[in-house]
C-alpha cells in the first residue's frame, strides 16, 4: 500500500515541478505521511470512560492552487483513497479509537503558500448517530439496527424471510448480501455470491466495501440511499 502511495505522491510532485516550474518537494511521502501521523497524534482525545485515546474522524489535505490545478482528478482520488487506508492502518496499529467513520478529503486552498497542509476537525461521534436507514426511490424506508459499534452483528439481505432485510424482487438472490457495523462506525457491505451483484455508487462490490451516508446501494436492480439521523 505504502509503495503505491509513494508512487502516486511522486507523480504529483513530478507533474507540479514540470508544470509550475518550482520545487514542491514538500509533497514527498517522507514529508506528507509523517505530517498526517502528527496531525492525528496532536488531536487525540480520551473516550468518555477515559480509558482509550480516540482519533479525529475528519481529515483534509489542503493543496495550494498551483499543485491542485495541475494534478488530474483521477490521480487525486487515487491518492485520497490510499491516504485514507494508510491513516486507518496507523490508527488501528496504535489501537486508537475513532470518533466517527473516517472521512479524508483533498481540497484546494488558493491562499495556501506551502504545497500542502493537513487539517483536522471533529465530526459527530458514531455513537451519536441515532438512526441509520436505507431509503428507496419510492420513499420506502428500511431501518438498520446494528447495536453498538464493534458488536459485529451481521444483517443479511435477501429475497426470503430468513434474512434480516427482505427485498421481494426477482433480481435479488435468496441470500444476497450482508452488512456489519465496525468499531469505527462504518457500515461494511459484503456480497454473498449473488447472481445479479451488489453495487455501491454503480461500482460492483467484489468482496466487501464501505457504505457511507448518501451512498447509493443497489441490490440486484433495487436501489437505496443510506441515510443517517
Amino acid at each position: 500500500m505504502e509503495q503505491f502511495l509513494r508512487r502516486l505522491l511522486e507523480k504529483i510532485g513530478a507533474e507540479a515541478d514540470s508544470l509550475i516550474g518550482k520545487s514542491v518537494r514538500g509533497l514527498a511521502p517522507e514529508s506528507l505521511i509523517p505530517a498526517l501521523y502528527q496531525a492525528i497524534e496532536l488531536n487525540l482525545a480520551e473516550d468518555k470512560q477515559g480509558v482509550r485515546r480516540v482519533a479525529p474522524g475528519q481529515i483534509s489535505l489542503a493543496l495550494n492552487y498551483e499543485v491542485h490545478s495541475r494534478v488530474e482528478a483521477e490521480t487525486r482520488e487515487a491518492v485520497r483513497q490510499e491516504l485514507r487506508d494508510t491513516v486507518l492502518s496507523y490508527i488501528h496499529d496504535h489501537r486508537y479509537g475513532l470518533e466517527s467513520a473516517l472521512v479524508l478529503e483533498i481540497e484546494c486552498d488558493p491562499f495556501l503558500r506551502k504545497p500542502f497542509e493537513v487539517r483536522v476537525s471533529r465530526g459527530p461521534s458514531a455513537t451519536e448517530v441515532k438512526e441509520r436507514w436505507l431509503e428507496a426511490r419510492d420513499g420506502r424506508k428500511i431501518m438498520l439496527r446494528f447495536g453498538e459499534p464493534g458488536e459485529h452483528r451481521r444483517l443479511t439481505v435477501g429475497r426470503i424471510k430468513d434474512n434480516d432485510i427482505i427485498i421481494d424482487d426477482p433480481t435479488v438472490s435468496r441470500f444476497h448480501a450482508s452488512m456489519t457495523l465496525n468499531q469505527c462506525g462504518e457500515i461494511t457491505v459484503s456480497d454473498l455470491g449473488s447472481a445479479n451483484g451488489t453495487y455501491i455508487n454503480d461500482l460492483r462490490v467484489e468482496s466487501s466495501a464501505v457504505l457511507r451516508r448518501g451512498d447509493e446501494l443497489t441490490i440486484g436492480s433495487v436501489s437505496f440511499t443510506l441515510m443517517e439521523g
